[in-house]
């Protein structure tokens, strides 16, 4: 039995004149022989917000995220990605790109504590929507009514952020399977 344990995040920088979002999952799977990767794999996630409204906020989650290291046995961290688009490219010239410079902290982070780094697209976790996390197959979330609900926790628009962050947990669990899988 393999326990993998990932640290996703959905980054985001300090914006002088908006206000942004980080939202971190924290998941403990275990691997069995199962085909694929599912709800009876993930043992365990935590969803993390961090609010960006000064400088100083991004420190809080630095010292955050180091401790979430420190305390955990984290094998990987895998990021949303930060790609500059052609159609976004005039409206962003001569920006500081303040997300690109947090994601730089956290792969410093990261490679202090040697852990490897994956990077991941945005539209790439954008495909697992809720409503198909909450499929039997997948098994991730728990439709009641019209909420979805991960254990107790009601997935409210406020967690927007955790939960793009969980989906790419998602998404390298079922990349890393694949691979654990050609090696038997």
């Amino acid at each position: 039995m393999e326990q993998i344990n990932i640290l996703s995040i959905d980054p985001s920088g300090f914006y002088k004149n908006k206000k942004a979002t980080i939202g971190v999952a924290f998941s403990k799977w275990e691997f069995k022989n199962r085909p694929f990767a599912n709800h009876k794999n993930l043992k365990w996630v935590k969803l993390l917000q961090y609010k960006i409204e000064k400088e100083s906020d991004l420190d809080t989650f630095y010292k955050s995220l180091k401790l979430l290291i420190k305390e955990n046995k984290i094998n990987d961290i895998v990021i949303e990605d930060y790609v500059l688009y052609q159609h976004s490219a005039n409206a962003q010239m001569w920006q500081d790109q303040p997300t690109s410079q947090t994601i730089g902290a956290i792969k410093f982070i990261a490679r202090q504590y040697k852990i490897p780094i994956t990077m991941q697209r945005a539209s790439e976790a954008k495909r697992f929507t809720n409503k198909i996390l909450a499929c039997p197959l997948w098994g991730f979330l728990e439709k009641k009514g019209n909420k979805f609900y991960i254990g107790e926790v009601h997935l409210t628009h406020n967690k927007r952020h955790s939960m793009d962050a969980f989906r790419h947990s998602i998404i390298f669990i079922q990349k890393k399977f694949k691979k654990l899988l050609k090696k038997v």
